[in-house]
């Protein structure tokens, strides 16, 4: 099972909740597998913060034990 929820995505960015345990190559290899980016990009995690000046990772608003990654291809 894919413990993963892409609840945004665009042309450019999207972003995911993911387990806070969850490792960087996993999250790409999972938002990859689950949202392909239709290009030869792929997904990466961005090193800039979300659009709202919130962190990249942030924790989730709905459950402290996941946190929310904005990825850019």
């Amino acid at each position: 099972m894919i413990d993963i929820e892409i609840y945004s995505s665009g042309i450019c960015k999207c972003s995911a909740c993911v387990p806070k345990d969850m490792e960087h190559s996993e999250i790409e290899r999972l938002v990859n597998l689950k949202n392909s980016t239709g290009i030869s990009s792929k997904w990466r995690i961005s090193s800039e913060p979300f659009g709202d000046d919130h962190s990249n990772p942030c924790v989730c608003n709905m459950n402290s034990d996941r946190l929310h990654y904005l990825l850019e291809c």
